[in-house]
């Protein structure tokens, strides 16, 4: 008998039929239909001081099956199958588009794209990420001079390698905190704070990377009981996985990887330069430095897909790159989360402004910078209060 909201509406109940005129209630072909937006909010599991993105811009998630995508004025124009028409998507709202499988492109849209400063990360239709298409960003000598030096010098690495184990044990135990209740796993949030605290004092940069592979062991021992029915951990295994949950690992660590990448340019630093992380060919190592204070958004983004997926949205693969892939729908919804979740964000230790984690990210990146030019400046990584 209570009054409810279904469909845009309001029921209440009433003793007696009541026309209320061409403004009441109208027959359902005469609404016409929109696309519900099913992409799962990485909010269901809020960090501290976290707030949801802000405005209409944001990542726009395209396939599989687009059959042409081109600009047009001001407008990306897409034609798919299914949808049987022309979706128009204003290119204001879009900062980064992400193509999944084949597309039609016409022949001039990717200059158009860069033109309009939007990058297009490609991605298969399975949800493994391919590589990007984006503008160029000028070097600068000096930074990556006093990236080098510093890089060299043990002393100096371990200086800034420190905060960034300690932002990354410290976030991981705010977002532990966040998916469970104290009584259940407070011991290991407890572990986590105090191995936090004593990265600061490690001497040596293998020791500080004992303290780092403690924590994620500990962090990993959790990670079980806060996924969806029918998935299972047992160990981190990267990169040639075959279970769904190190896939989603796996394809949302390379996302964030790629991501921190740009910011390392954006900042006038080379991504290949590390120092808690020596590259060896396989990826940046700068841009797995900075990576780490941000790894816990993507292992919160996969519980929180584990809780909406299926394992049987996980196909097997004889052949390809991959062992294991994700069907369409997951893939998309997938994608679409770990988009919306970088564009959320948070107000770290020190600020009294939310940003979005993607300018957090670029915060860090360019702090490191402004620190080698002038190591007396402060390197502080984004870290929750």
């Amino acid at each position: 008998g209570e009054p409810f909201e279904f469909l845009g509406f309001t029921f209440q109940h009433e003793h007696r039929w009541r026309y209320d005129g061409p403004a009441g209630p109208r027959r359902v072909r005469e609404l016409g239909w929109k696309d519900a937006d099913r992409t799962p909010s990485p909010l269901a599991l809020p960090l501290p001081g976290e707030v949801p993105a802000a405005g209409a811009e944001g990542a726009l998630v395209l396939g599989p099956g687009v059959e042409r995508l081109d600009v047009a004025g001001d407008a990306i124009e897409v034609s798919t199958p299914d949808r049987g028409d022309l979706r128009r998507v204003p290119l204001a709202g879009v900062d980064r588009l992400i193509v999944l499988g084949p597309a039609g492109w016409t022949a001039d849209a990717p200059g158009k794209l860069l033109r309009a400063g939007v990058p297009v990360q490609f991605v298969s239709e399975g949800g493994w990420p391919l590589g990007e298409l984006a503008g160029e960003v000028a070097d600068d000598p000096d930074a990556l001079a006093a990236q080098c030096r510093a890089a060299a010098d043990p002393a100096a690495a371990l200086r800034i390698a420190k905060p960034l184990v300690r932002a990354k044990l410290t976030n991981f135990a705010a977002l532990l905190a966040s998916a469970t209740d104290a009584g259940a796993q407070g011991a290991a949030v407890g572990r986590l704070r105090e191995l936090a605290r004593e990265s600061a004092d490690a001497a040596t940069l293998d020791a500080l990377r004992g303290a780092e592979g403690a924590g994620a062991a500990d962090w990993y021992r959790c990670l079980p009981g806060l996924l969806g029915s029918g998935f299972r951990f047992a160990r981190r295994v990267s990169p040639d996985a075959d279970d769904p949950v190190n896939v989603l690992l796996n394809i949302g660590h390379t996302v964030l990887h790629r991501h921190a990448a740009a910011a390392c340019r954006a900042a006038g630093l080379s991504p290949a330069v590390g120092f808690l992380h020596r590259g060896t060919g396989r990826f940046a190592a700068l841009a797995a430095d900075l990576q780490e204070p941000f790894r816990h958004l993507v292992e919160r983004a996969v519980i929180v897909a584990t809780r909406r997926l299926r394992p049987a949205q996980f196909l097997a693969r004889a052949d390809g790159a991959h062992r294991l892939v994700l069907d369409a729908n997951a893939a998309r919804s997938f994608h679409a989360l770990l988009q919306r979740t970088l564009r959320a964000g948070a107000a770290g230790r020190g600020q009294t402004e939310p940003r979005s984690w993607l300018a957090q990210l670029l915060t860090t990146a360019r702090g490191l910078r402004r620190h080698l030019l002038d190591p007396a400046a402060p390197w502080e990584p984004f870290e929750h209060p």
